[in-house]
Parts: structure tokens; C-alpha cells; sequence
């Protein structure tokens, strides 16, 4: 069981809040999400959860049965989407899936040869990533997320650049694999986070 912890977190740009200073309690086995307008700090506040990036104020920590966690630690329970995660653009999407589940693992029972027909990008196998469009990579970056195996998932506007047909699949994939796990979206777009048990309202 595992849960995260925000005491008084606080982030500020060029000496200003962001936001009110946000205490909060996220579990296992609940989504959530993070929703405020453009600007208002949600990726940020994403990456600070993630221990990506260090609060200007407050406290964020992580327990695990009860027992606190290195921060340091925090990335084995943890995966992770957004828009400006990047890739090694010389890979094709054979040699990325294969590099990246060398360090990890699939979800379920699924094997590293089902994730590009879940993915619905097949075909693109022997495509370099580079060469991918925006919703490609988007679709690429989500669904690793989604489909390896963690403790933790954080996604930051998990279909954006998707067309419809895509963005229903990943929906369905994020609701088929979020189980037992504690899930937190960062979204404007209600139909990402229609499904969560609670919202949490920045600024």
C-alpha cells in the first residue's frame, strides 16, 4: 500500500505563487486529478510529486506500508507521461520497447511483443522514433506509462494530439490498468479525468 503526502507544498514563478500552498492525501487504488487553468502550475506541480523537481515551500512524501521512502528511491514504484518527455530520436520502436523494458516491466500478463498492438502502432515497428508524428509519440509516451508495471502512475494530459479513435483506446487502457494502483492526472480535458474519485482544483 502506498501513498503520497503534500503538506503545505507551494511553487512559485518569478517570486509569485502559483497557487495557495496544497495539502493533500493521494492512495493507492484511487485517480485523481490535477486540473487548473493553462499556467496555473499543474505540470509542475506533477513533476514535484514525482520528485522530479524541489517545492519552493511545504513538504511531499511518500510512505510504502506504513514506512517512509528515500526520495531518492521514489522513481522504482513510479511511471511517468507527459508531452515533453523525450526519447533517443536514432531508436526505431522495436530497440526503444526493448531498451526501455529491460529496466522495467510489463503490466499484467502482458509480454513486451503485445505493447505495439495495444498501442495500435504495429506497423511502425522499424520506424524511427524521430519519425513518428506528434500523436504517435504522444500515443507511444502514454501507453509506456500505462503499461509498465508500477505502483505509481502519473500522466500529464494523457491523449493530447490524439485523434478520436486513439484517444478512446488509451482511456480505456488507463481505466483497464489503473487498478491497485495510485493514479494522478494532470488534465483540463474532463474526459481524461471523468472517471477520477477526486479532483484536486489549483488556483
Amino acid at each position: 500500500m502506498l501513498s503520497i503526502a503534500l503538506e503545505e507544498v507551494e511553487v512559485r514563478f518569478r517570486r509569485q505563487l502559483l497557487f495557495p500552498p496544497l495539502s493533500w492525501q493521494f492512495e493507492s487504488g484511487k485517480t485523481y486529478a490535477i486540473t487548473g487553468p493553462n499556467g496555473s502550475g499543474k505540470t509542475t506541480l506533477l513533476r514535484i510529486i514525482a520528485g522530479q523537481k524541489r517545492a519552493d515551500g511545504g513538504k511531499i512524501s511518500w510512505q510504502k506500508d506504513s514506512k517512509e521512502l528515500d526520495p531518492e528511491s521514489w522513481y522504482a514504484d513510479l511511471s511517468w507521461s507527459g508531452p515533453y518527455l523525450e526519447y533517443p530520436n536514432e531508436l526505431d520502436l522495436q530497440d526503444l520497447l526493448n531498451q526501455h523494458f529491460w529496466f522495467k516491466s510489463p503490466v499484467a500478463n502482458l509480454s513486451v511483443n503485445d505493447i505495439p498492438t495495444l498501442l495500435n502502432l504495429k506497423p511502425h515497428l522499424d520506424k524511427k522514433v524521430k519519425l513518428f508524428s506528434s500523436g504517435m509519440l504522444h500515443r507511444l509516451k502514454t501507453g509506456l506509462a500505462v503499461l509498465t508495471q508500477s505502483e505509481v502512475l502519473l500522466l500529464d494530459e494523457p491523449t493530447a494530439n490524439m485523434d478520436v479513435e486513439n484517444r478512446t483506446r488509451m482511456l480505456d487502457l488507463i481505466q483497464q490498468y489503473k487498478h491497485n494502483r495510485l493514479v494522478i492526472i494532470a488534465s483540463n480535458m474532463e474526459e481524461e479525468y471523468s472517471k477520477a474519485d477526486a479532483v484536486v482544483r489549483i488556483r
